[in-house]
């Protein structure tokens, strides 16, 4: 019987994108970011946040932790993830690509998941979601995505 050593390769990359359900589950199960960061190198980047996930949260604190607030929920982001938590606002090339990939996609893609698809693609940041639907539509506009359901429930991950 031969021992067999596991090697997972970490992905580098210094911009990240979150989706609202990563920013959820991250918040709702602290070990969800630690199976994620076994993949993901975190350190030396930056996570961007754009105006649509903060409302999204924004409308679904009372389900995460009724007495949590958004500057809280930034801080925890920023701690957990040990790196520097920015908000950007929508430009006008994201507002007009959103609009464009709800055309182009109109089956399988939804507001306000466009508008984070295009957000991340605007900002070449490397999405992290686990909207298996807006991870495809990711991986059909040929977007750097992370299905963090597979990285965090799976020994090898997952590209999308």
């Amino acid at each position: 019987m031969r021992n067999t050593i596991l090697y997972v390769e970490k992905q580098e990359q210094t911009t990240y994108t979150l989706d609202t359900c990563v920013i959820r589950k991250i918040l709702e199960n602290p070990n969800y970011l630690d199976c994620i960061s076994t993949h993901v190198n975190f350190s030396d980047s930056k996570i961007l946040l754009s105006k649509t996930v903060l409302w999204e949260i924004k409308n679904q604190i009372q389900l995460i932790d009724p007495e949590l607030t958004l500057e809280q929920i930034l801080n925890k982001l920023q701690d957990k993830l040990h790196t520097n938590v920015k908000i950007v606002a929508h430009s006008n090339d994201t507002i007009l690509l959103a609009n464009d990939l709800l055309s182009k996609y109109s089956l399988s893609l939804h507001e306000p998941d466009n508008q984070i698809l295009a957000f991340s693609i605007i900002h070449n940041a490397t999405l992290l979601s686990c909207d298996s639907k807006l991870i495809s539509c990711a991986k059909s506009e040929g977007h750097s995505c992370l299905n963090t359901h597979y990285l965090a429930t799976t020994v090898w991950g997952a590209i999308a």
